[in-house]
């Protein structure tokens, strides 16, 4: 019988003067993402980074709080600096490899060095 081990999912609090939203990166917010991506007139490496951060803010926020969209997601990006994109792409990185087992881990990495060689071209 094979078995999964399952680890917590460490939420992350964004704080901003008038309201709070927490973000978990679990198996609903992957599949929101995965809706959010499947829309995108463009390929994965040509996204930039406040469009990402902005996908990965609305995939943890939404499974928290159903009536989140991805326009208050947009809106939400462009009010951070560039060091909290860093961070959000970071945190959302970390939660997918930490759920990994070696060999998905190891296929992550060479999806990310794939994606880095694409990005310099």
């Amino acid at each position: 019988m094979k078995t999964i081990k399952v680890k917590p999912i460490d939420p992350i609090r964004i704080q901003l003067n008038d309201k709070t939203y927490t973000c978990t990166f679990s198996m609903l917010g992957m599949a929101y993402m995965q809706e959010e991506l499947g829309k995108l007139p463009c390929k994965l490496n040509e996204i930039s980074p406040a469009r990402m951060t902005a996908l990965i803010l609305y995939s943890g926020i939404r499974p928290n709080e159903p009536e989140f969209t991805i326009e208050e997601a947009n809106a939400l990006a462009v009010q951070m600096g560039p060091s909290h994109y860093s961070n959000i792409i970071g945190a959302y990185n970390e939660a997918i490899y930490g759920s990994m087992d070696k060999t998905g881990q190891n296929e992550l990495k060479k999806a990310v060095a794939q994606y880095l060689l694409n990005v310099k071209k």
